[in-house]
């Protein structure tokens, strides 16, 4: 009889502690997405005011070409710098392939920057990318609220493109390219 008692009294405080420590308490989940609301809003602002800087770098990490075929890309090796009048692409195996200069890496000139912030927040930017005689155009789009570009690349020249998906970041304004 005694263990009996005692087996429910264990029993009774297990389950009061259980529901104590639950009620009112804020799932995990919820406590994330309101820590992400925070962190993307401060991602998103820095973000647009490295676009109004003209110093950030596009991290490439998908890729879909005028064929309609889509690649996942590593953005280590798959990615743009720019730094006011000057910019530097990087260029994966895979991107090399399906872009317009077959080489894997790209610098130069920097020109026609446009940036223009919609009544909405969505950020819409194009630039032209020169080196020598090839000269790409980028368009991208952000979202209020995102650091995910989504644009694309075109030759100036070519009637080629391919669209991304990019990471943007901020970066510090001393590049030495």
């Amino acid at each position: 009889m005694r263990t009996n008692i005692i087996f429910w009294l264990f029993l009774l405080v297990l389950v009061s502690m259980f529901s104590s420590s639950n009620v009112g308490a804020v799932p995990n989940d919820k406590k994330k997405s309101v820590g992400n609301n925070g962190e993307r809003q401060r991602e998103y602002s820095e973000a647009v005011n490295a676009l109004k800087d003209q110093v950030f770098l596009l991290s490439l990490y998908s890729f879909v070409d005028n064929e309609g075929r889509m690649a996942g890309i590593e953005p280590e090796g798959n990615f743009i710098t720019v730094n006011k009048d000057k910019f530097m692409m990087q260029k994966s195996a895979a991107l090399v392939l399906t872009t317009f200069s077959g080489s894997d890496h790209m610098k130069g000139i920097l020109s026609d920057f446009k940036l223009k912030e919609s009544k909405n927040g969505n950020i819409q930017f194009s630039f032209v990318m020169t080196d020598g005689d090839k000269s790409l155009i980028f368009k991208g789009k952000m979202n209020k609220g995102d650091n995910i570009i989504e644009g694309s690349i075109k030759g100036k020249k070519e009637e080629r493109e391919i669209s991304v998906s990019a990471n943007i970041q901020p970066v510090k304004s001393h590049f030495n390219y």
